[in-house]
């Protein structure tokens, strides 16, 4: 990137205005490698899924066949839902690999650890997570509902009333939510695509 940005210049001036970038997150993940010294499956295996109790989290960041059971993402194409994508198999390798923005597995009941843990302040404390989500601000006032990775909802006073994201690739598509309020959290994990 910092090779190319007199042929490809920011969009817009640093602060100026939100748009989400895939390509920050596989920064940060790279980030996350060089200052743990671990790969970023690594680094999410002892400080998240472990720690949580997420059984069959992993990370797809190698072509090495996933020791647990995945899910087939499909796509409707023709009237007819075909085999889109899927983690490698022994038949089957991936040869892209990049994390930070993606390429994370779990199943619903990893998910239902990690809230659990989230909820207890575990790894990261409550008060931490409400920090990192107050609402930030572009150099021209307007507020930002985007923070540390979440889509984030405030009322009028700029408290968090709830955080979201969604995020899809090859016939799969994810939702998760939790209302701050209520103290519901809503996982959705779908192979259908659309």
């Amino acid at each position: 990137f910092a090779r190319r940005k007199e042929s490809s210049p920011p969009h817009s001036t640093p602060g100026e205005k939100y748009e989400y970038s895939n390509s920050g997150y596989m920064i940060l993940g790279h980030l996350v490698e060089k200052v743990s010294g671990q790969t970023f499956g690594e680094f999410l295996a002892k400080e998240f899924f472990t720690p949580l109790g997420m059984k069959t989290a992993w990370v797809h960041e190698s072509p090495k066949v996933p020791t647990a059971a995945v899910a087939v993402g499909y796509t409707h194409e023709g009237g007819t839902w075909k085999a889109a994508w899927a983690a490698p198999t022994a038949e089957k390798h991936e040869k892209l690999f990049c994390t930070g923005d993606g390429s994370v597995w779990g199943s619903l009941d990893d998910m239902a650890a990690w809230e659990k843990g989230m909820r207890a302040g575990t790894p990261v404390k409550g008060e931490t997570l409400m920090h990192a989500l107050a609402p930030g601000k572009t150099t021209g006032g307007e507020r930002v509902a985007y923070a540390m990775g979440w889509n984030v909802e405030y009322d009028d006073q700029g408290a968090v009333t709830s955080f979201f994201h969604t995020g899809k690739w090859g016939g799969f598509e994810n939702y998760i939510a939790h209302d701050v309020g209520r103290g519901i959290t809503v996982v959705i994990l779908s192979n259908r695509g659309e």
